[in-house]
């Protein structure tokens, strides 16, 4: 019985390490990126029951033409990024705009911190990415859904709904909300390099 655990934690994901990312991408080489940063989900398992993430885009709905995706591509030997030339399409993980060492791994989470590779066409050949960070905003595994939203929101399908005071993919951001009207709002902008809060 050990091994049908195994096949089915790994068939159902439970032993995945997270779920669900926020994605943070430099543009230093192709300027397209940085739109995708952006919060990536579980959508499907490949054929070789490795996780497809999905980016989160409510105006695409709930299909897998025209988004972005983190996916395993056996030819490459790599988990990919990619996303398809048309919104109506859908992306091939061996077309791929970034890519990770090459590995054989199930879990994308556990290359958080390793090398990723982004085509430059002016070397024509895949160069280090300067500027990639992924984490994981899982809230699903918190007793009460609320230990992962910083006590401050709701774990709803595996993400913060957060409290009225509070914005953020783990509801860590204050929107000083005085009186039910908003006098400081902080908004997180990307620059290309990182993320920064600002005031507005």
């Amino acid at each position: 019985t050990g091994w049908g655990v195994v096949i089915r934690d790994q068939m159902t994901g439970q032993n995945l390490s997270c779920r669900s990312f926020v994605v943070q991408f430099g543009d230093e080489f192709d300027i397209a990126l940085g739109f995708f940063s952006k919060r990536y989900f579980l959508s499907h398992f490949d054929t070789q029951r490795r996780p497809v993430y999905l980016e989160e885009n409510v105006a695409l709905g709930g299909g897998l033409e025209g988004k972005g995706m983190f996916a395993y591509c056996a030819e490459q030997e790599a988990w990919t990024f990619s996303y398809p030339n048309t919104q109506w399409n859908v992306a091939d993980p061996c077309q791929w705009y970034a890519k990770s060492i090459e590995t054989d791994i199930f879990d994308m989470a556990t290359l958080r911190s390793s090398d990723w590779f982004v085509y430059s066409s002016s070397a024509k050949k895949p160069v280090p990415f300067q500027h990639l960070n992924f984490h994981c905003v899982d809230c699903y595994r918190q007793l009460g859904g609320r230990g992962s939203c910083n006590s401050v929101g709701t774990c709803v399908d595996n993400h913060c709904v957060c409290d009225s005071e509070r914005l953020g993919p783990t509801s860590y951001i204050s929107n000083h909300d005085n009186m039910h009207s908003i006098s400081y709002l902080q908004l997180l902008l990307f620059t290309g390099r990182r993320w920064v809060a600002v005031n507005a």
